[in-house]
């Protein structure tokens, strides 16, 4: 019960900060994605462009944007000399 206490008071918090309903929110930042990206041994994780509204609702709410690229990681094989 707490818990659906605490996500209704978060809602809150986002629409009168932002002076949007929720399902404004909802439906604009649902467009943002984790999107992982894999060529032989390397990976990547990227994050869909945030768009203009999108940038607006990060600010009104005081959030940093999310990073643009995440995570990199290189598999090194072995190498032969």
């Amino acid at each position: 019960m707490v818990l659906c206490w605490l996500a209704l008071l978060l809602v809150r918090v986002a629409e009168n900060a932002t002076g949007l309903s929720w399902a404004v929110l909802r439906d604009e930042l649902q467009l943002l994605h984790l999107v992982e990206l894999r060529a032989g041994k390397e990976r990547i994780l990227v994050t869909t462009s945030p768009s203009p509204a999108m940038r607006s609702i990060f600010e009104a709410l005081n959030l940093p944007l999310p990073l643009r690229v995440y995570k990199a990681r290189v598999r090194r094989g072995k190498h032969k000399n």
